[in-house]
């Protein structure tokens, strides 16, 4: 599956899997080529390894998205699971379910302006999913990044946190005011 990140077009995310492997060679060995930069030492038999361990869950509510450019370029990666253990950053402000994403490997041209949009693609993945809060696994060369991100707060070891908002018809960020001005919501 492939969807796009933000309006502008210039990443899109797509889900990868094992079954990937054999479904879109292509992009599995785009994601290995970018993944083995951080990780040299990882065959490609290790990365479907990785790809099978990290999508096959019993609940189905983990996997890894891949980020890359019209051109096919890949720019990042991370895996995500949703947490069925309590976690003491959620239950700080009273969240049940919560989304982890780990596992990031950011090309360094592109990393500035990718990690609010891996934030986005994150908040969008959680809600989808029905977290309340999204956990994020800073890696060592990004946590100086992580000042930009708008709701996030550091919980410890490189770990952001942020709250998400229960999904409302009254959640002022969801509302079309055009909608809402002919009295309809969006």
């Amino acid at each position: 599956m492939v969807t796009r990140m933000f309006s502008s077009e210039l990443f899109y995310a797509r889900t990868l899997s094992a079954t990937a492997a054999i479904s879109d060679p292509d992009a599995t060995r785009r994601a290995f080529a970018l993944v083995s930069l951080s990780h040299p030492r990882l065959s490609y038999e290790g990365w479907v390894r990785f790809l099978r361990r990290a999508t096959r869950t019993k609940s189905g509510k983990a996997g890894v998205i891949f980020i890359e450019d019209p051109r096919g370029y890949p720019h990042a990666l991370f895996r995500y699971a949703v947490e069925a253990k309590p976690s003491l950053a959620a239950a700080e402000d009273g969240s049940v379910r919560v989304l982890r994403l780990s596992d990031l490997v950011v090309a360094d041209i592109a990393g500035s302006c990718l990690l609010p949009s891996i934030a986005a693609q994150g908040e969008r993945l959680a809600r989808a999913l029905d977290c309340q809060t999204i956990l994020i696994e800073l890696p060592g060369r990004l946590r100086d990044r992580a000042d930009g991100l708008a709701g996030y707060e550091p919980v410890a070891g490189g770990v952001i946190s942020k709250s998400l908002a229960p999904r409302s018809p009254w959640n002022a960020a969801e509302i079309d005011t055009g909608a809402l001005a002919r009295g309809r919501l969006a």
